[in-house]
Order: structure tokens, then sequence, then C-alpha cells
């Protein structure tokens, strides 16, 4: 028999802890929980204990926080710099036990390759320097339209790079006008035309010298 709280039904104890937690899970993932306990594919302890999941998992180094998908509509980010290669693959390994996906961001060759080994799916951009794992289940998410990233030079492109795996990563579409060249006014004028037709786009604008 499962247990409840002293005077509590399963079902005032599942009200219970839904109103607790429901509003740190996706809304998606609720719907799915409940039609599979409804078609009898888990129990009500399984129910109880996949809600019961702690927003923040202390490692120690590093608090997890498993929600914030829920608040920001996507994964915490792994910012590798200044972490372990130990302790960025445990933190990959929380978050992509989720199903959610994740990111790491600025990681370097060994890194990458060793979340390579640890996560088959996961792909990885040598020039942007990120390991990103596509989410279990693709999510919808609605967009206003494009991203164009604009770069003014060639050694631009690892940032601008970085910008796209992020925005690709959180369900945005991505446009691209690289080394525009504000140097010279033939390319600057060729891509003010270009970001004008592109004018439902949102910018983001990095200039260098290349």
């Amino acid at each position: 028999p499962f247990d409840c709280l002293p005077g509590q039904s399963i079902f005032r104890r599942l009200n219970t802890i839904a109103r607790r937690e429901i509003l740190n899970m996706r809304p998606e993932r609720i719907k799915d929980l409940l039609e599979r306990f409804q078609r009898g594919e888990l129990s009500t302890r399984e129910v109880i204990e996949r809600l019961e999941v702690a927003p923040f998992e202390d490692l120690g180094f590093a608090r997890v926080d498993h929600h914030r998908a829920v608040r920001h509509g996507y994964p915490e980010v792994v910012y590798c710099p200044g972490k372990t290669p130990d302790q960025v693959s445990e933190i990959c390994a929380r978050l992509a036990a989720q199903g959610d996906g994740l990111l790491a961001t600025r990681a370097d060759q060994n890194m990458r390759e060793r979340l390579a080994g640890e996560h088959p799916r996961i792909e990885l951009n040598e020039l942007a320097r990120t390991a990103y794992l596509p989410p279990d289940e693709p999510v919808d998410v609605r967009v206003r339209g494009s991203v164009l990233i604009v770069t003014a030079g060639t050694s631009d492109l690892p940032v601008a790079e970085e910008a796209a795996v992020t925005a690709q990563a959180m369900g945005n579409p991505v446009r691209r006008l690289d080394d525009v060249g504000v140097a010279g006014m033939e390319c600057t004028r060729c891509a003010a035309w270009t970001m004008w037709v592109w004018r439902g786009s949102t910018v983001s604008w990095r200039t260098t010298k290349s």
C-alpha cells in the first residue's frame, strides 16, 4: 500500500504535491505524465515520485537548476571556463537525465570530446566551442521572426557561431550576414539593404576589426 500523510487519501496526496510542484514542470511533460497514468502505464507512486523532483540538485560544487526551463523556456546553460572536466561532465549528466537537452558553451576540445563520449546524440561545434544535446522530444516554441546575426569581420565568426548555436538551441531560426566589412561602404550598403529586406528579424550585431 502507498504511504500517505495522516488523514489523507491517495488523491488528496496527489493534489497536495501537484499544487506545490506543478508550476515547476513543463506543461507538456505534465500532460504526458497524466496521460500515461490514465492509460495505466505509470503507477500512482511513479507519478508522485516524478512530481516530487526537487527544483535544485546540490552537487557540492554546483547547484543544478532543473526548473530553469519552466521559468525561462530553456534549461540552464553550462558555462565551461573555470570548471574542471569532471565538474562539467557531472553537471551535464544531471541535466541530460531530465530529458530537456543541454547546451555547454566555451568548452575546450578535451571537454567537447569527453561529452561526445558520454552523450552519443550530442552535437559538437568546434568553431563555436559548444556542445549541444537536443531534448528527448522537440519543444514547440513560438517565435516572432528570425534572429539575424551580423558580423563585421572574419575574427567575429567564433562568437557569431556561438550566438547562432545558442539561438537555434532555444528554438529560434537564424539568419547570418558575415564579414559585412564596416570599412567598405559598398559592403555595408549591401548588408543594410539585406537587413531592410529581413526587417522582421531580431538583430544581433557585433563589430571588431577583422
